[in-house]
C-alpha cells in the first residue's frame, strides 16, 4: 500500500511538473520580450530616479522634450510601446517565414510587416535623436 501511495505521489508530481514546463515554455519568450522592452525603455531608471511625468510646454504636453536630459514617464511609455510593436512586427515576420505551406503566398503580410518594422525603427530613431544630440 505504501508503495502505491509513493507511485501515485510521483505521478502527481510529474504531472504538475509537466504542466509547469508547458506553461513556462509557451509564455516565457513573450514575458522575456516584454521584460527586455521594459528595461530598454528605461523603467529601471524611472524606478531609481524621481522624474517628472511630462513636460508642460506652452499649455500642451510634450512627450519628447529635446533639451531635457532626463527621461520623462510618458517618454518611457512611448518608447516601450514602440519597442513592443517592433517585437510584434518581428514575430509576424518570423511566424510567416517559418511556415512551409500556404494556400496563397503571404507577400502582402510580409511586405506590410517589413514596412511597419521600418517605420517603427524610424519613429524610435526620431524619438531618441533629440535626446542624444541635445
Amino acid at each position: 500500500m505504501e508503495k502505491i501511495k509513493k507511485v501515485l505521489m510521483f505521478e502527481k508530481l510529474n504531472h504538475y511538473l509537466n504542466v509547469l514546463y508547458n506553461v513556462v515554455s509557451q509564455y516565457f519568450p513573450y514575458l522575456a520580450a516584454i521584460a527586455s522592452a521594459a528595461v530598454m525603455a528605461g523603467f529601471i531608471y524611472l524606478s531609481d530616479t524621481p522624474t517628472v511625468p511630462y513636460v508642460n510646454q506652452g499649455g500642451s504636453i510634450s512627450i519628447i522634450y529635446p533639451s531635457l536630459s532626463d527621461e520623462t514617464i510618458l517618454e518611457a511609455f512611448a518608447v516601450f510601446l514602440v519597442l513592443i510593436l517592433i517585437f510584434v512586427a518581428s514575430y509576424i515576420l518570423y511566424s510567416y517565414s517559418t511556415k512551409k505551406y500556404f494556400s496563397a503566398p503571404p507577400t502582402t503580410v510580409v511586405t506590410i510587416s517589413v514596412f511597419i518594422l521600418f517605420i517603427l525603427f524610424l519613429v524610435l530613431y526620431i524619438m531618441i535623436l533629440p535626446k542624444v544630440s541635445g
